[in-house]
Parts: structure tokens; sequence; C-alpha cells
């Protein structure tokens, strides 16, 4: 019998592991707040000095670009309100009222490491308890709009959230063009060819930096030159 549970945590625990925790290592401030564009979502301070994230209802579509801090705080609030409500002591109140939310948010890359992880820590905590039966259950009126779905959902939904993050924080690069996050040194370089992205260095621009791509047989040092919206293996 296939432990359904178990691969759902290990699909989690491989992207943290992987993808999303090893390339927030070293996050300055400066990469934490950069906008890649202008509009950008992010976290602010309010007139009181509380950090609060920028975000309406309705969403926009298409929704605007974020900040690495308002990715990885939606995450680490994702779960940690998840964790409260259906974890944590009882109470009526749904996965989206005010009252699951951590009581501050951190303004440094370094405070949102540590409420990332702490998020992370008590989610998989208490996601690697449940078998079968706890998966399949809906969620109820706890899980407000979602009550119908099952908490396999949920958990399914948490994780494509880390992953989408991972992969926004390995392709953010800052102004000055230094890419901000670790690209994974086996990744093989590939030439992709995407239309000019506003906010972003124009013509006539250019950065370089390496990356180490391996074959089969050995590795070959590639130097990658990204040119407007043009990324090109020479």
């Amino acid at each position: 019998m296939i432990d359904y549970a178990r691969l759902i945590v290990s699909q989690l625990e491989f992207y943290w592991d992987t993808n999303l925790w090893p390339r927030l290592t070293g996050l300055t401030d400066d990469e934490y707040f950069w906008e890649p564009a202008d509009g950008c979502w992010t976290l602010r301070s309010d007139e009181n000095g509380k950090f609060v994230l920028d975000m309406v209802q309705p969403e926009p579509k298409p929704p605007p670009l974020t900040t690495l801090a308002w990715r990885i705080i939606h995450v680490a609030t994702v779960m940690s309100t998840r964790t409260s409500t259906f974890f944590g002591p009882e109470t009526d109140k749904h996965m989206f009222h005010p009252d699951h939310q951590p009581a501050e948010l951190p303004g440094t890359a370094d405070g949102a490491r540590r409420l990332l992880a702490d998020s992370y820590h008590d989610w998989h905590t208490a996601i690697t308890a449940l078998d079968q039966t706890d998966l399949e259950r809906p969620l109820g009126p706890k899980g407000a709009f979602f009550a119908n779905e099952p908490m396999i959902a949920l958990i399914l939904h948490i994780t494509a959230k880390s992953c989408t993050t991972a992969a926004r924080s390995a392709r953010y690069a800052t102004s000055t063009g230094q890419p901000t996050r670790r690209h994974d040194p086996r990744r093989r370089a590939r030439r992709r060819i995407a239309p000019p992205i506003p906010g972003r260095p124009g013509p006539g621009t250019s950065t370089q930096y390496t990356l180490i791509g391996y074959d089969r047989a050995s590795a070959t040092e590639l130097t990658v030159t990204l040119r407007s919206a043009r990324l090109a293996a020479e």
C-alpha cells in the first residue's frame, strides 16, 4: 500500500531542503526589499511603524510583481496561520481570521528567515502526524470558502507556494545586475529569449556572471551574459 501521507510530506521536505531554504542563506536586507519593477507589492511600515504586506481583495489580474520580502512573509504566514487554525488551541475562527496572524512581521531579512524557519517547522511537525483519513477529511468551517476541500488540498497548495517562492528567489537580480540567489551549480545554462520586462535594465546594458554547468562527463564553465531580457550562453 502506498503511503500517500509520507509522500506528500516528502515533497514539501524536498522543496524546502533543496530549493527554498538554501537560496535564502545570506539574504541581505537590500535583496529582501529590492523591487524588480515599479508598483511591486512588498512589506511596508505603516503609520504606527508596524510592518504590513501590500494586499487588496479581490486581487488584481494580472497580480503585481512582488519583492522577496512579500513572498517570504506570505509563505511564512500561510504556514503559521494554517498551523494555528487546524493544529493550535481549539477555536472556531477560520483560517483567514486576523487572530491567527503573527503579532509582528519582521522588517529584516534575518528576521524573515527566522519566521519562515519557525513556521515551516511547526507546519511540518503538524502534517507529519496526519494519516490517510486525516488527509481526506474536509477542512470544514475553519476552511472558510474552502470548507469542502480536503486537508490534502491545503497541504499541496502550501507546498506549491514554497516551490514558486524558491523559483522566484533564484531568478531575482539586484538593480546592479548581480544575481541575488544561489544557482544550482549542476544546472545547465540554456538559451532563453523573453520580451522586455518593465523595470529591468534596458538595451545597451549588460551583466555578466558565471555559472558552472555539468554534463555527464565533466564540468564546463560557462559565461552567461544577460542583455535586457535575453539570457544567452556563450
